[in-house]
C-alpha cells in the first residue's frame, strides 16, 4: 500500500510491507524498495535500509543509514549514513553522521557523534560517545571512550577506558589502559596503564606497561 502525507509543506511517500515502515521524500528513490523480507523495521530518508533482506526490528533515519544491511537485527542508525555497511550485525546504536560507518558484523556496539567508532568491522561491545571516538577501531572489543577523539587510532587493541578529549588518542594496540583527564595517556602505547588527570603520562616511555602517570 502507497499513500501520500503531507507534513511542513513537504510531501513523503511512504511504504508499508507487513508491519515494516518505510518513508522517503518523493524528490528521490524510496527507502528501501529492493526489501525481500524483515518485519517491524523503520526506515526514513534517501536509501535508509536500502537492501535488508530478512533484518527485523531495526530503525535507519537518515540519507543511508544501515543502507548494506541484509540480516543485522535489533539496530538503531540515526544519521546520515550511519552503520552504512552493516550486513550481518545485531544490537548496535549508531548516533550521528558515519557513526559505525564500516561495521559489517560488529554487535552491541553504541557509537554516538560524527564519525563516532567509525572503521569498525567486527570489534563488539564497544562504546563511543564524541565526535571521532574511536574511530579507527575495527576489531578492538569492549573498549569505552568518551570525549572528542578519545581512543581514536585505536584498531585493535581492547578492554580499553578513555575518558576525556583526545584522552589514549595514540594507542592503537594496547589493552587494558585506563585514562581519565583530557590528553591523558595521549602518548600511550602500551599496555595495562593508569592515567589519571589532565595530560598525565609526560614522563612515561611510549610503549612502557603496567604503569601508573597521575597529574
Amino acid at each position: 500500500m502507497k499513500s501520500i502525507l503531507v507534513f511542513s509543506s513537504l510531501i513523503f511517500s511512504t511504504f508499508f510491507a507487513g508491519t515494516t515502515l518505510y518513508a522517503q521524500t518523493t524528490s528521490s528513490y524510496s527507502a528501501n524498495t529492493n526489501a525481500i523480507g524483515g518485519n517491524n523495521n523503520v526506515a526514513f530518508g534517501i536509501d535508509a535500509l536500502k537492501t535488508n533482506y530478512s533484518g527485523h526490528y531495526n530503525v535507519a533515519v537518515g540519507y543511508s543509514a544501515l543502507y548494506s544491511n541484509l540480516d543485522g537485527s535489533d539496530n538503531v542508525a540515526n544519521g546520515g549514513r550511519a552503520l552504512y555497511f552493516n550486513t550481518f550485525g545485531n544490537y548496535n546504536v549508531a548516533l550521528g553522521r558515519d557513526a559505525l560507518y564500516a561495521n559489517t558484523t560488529g554487535g552491541s556496539n553504541v557509537a554516538i557523534g560524527y564519525g563516532a567508532l567509525y572503521s569498525n568491522t567486527t570489534g563488539h561491545i564497544n562504546i563511543a560517545s564524541g565526535d571521532g571516538a574511536l574511530r579507527s577501531n575495527t576489531i578492538g572489543l569492549g573498549n569505552i571512550a568518551t570525549g572528542f577523539s578519545s581512543l581514536y587510532a585505536n584498531t585493535t587493541g581492547s578492554r580499553n577506558t578513555a575518558s576525556g578529549s583526545s584522552s589514549l588518542i595514540s594507542n592503537i594496540s594496547g589493552s587494558n589502559n585506563l585514562a581519565i583527564g583530557s590528553n591523558a595517556g595521549y602518548r600511550s602505547l602500551g599496555n595495562d596503564n593508569i592515567f589519571l588527570g589532565k595530560s598525565a603520562d609526560d614522563h612515561l616511555w611510549r610503549h612502557v606497561d603496567w604503569s601508573i602517570a597521575i597529574r
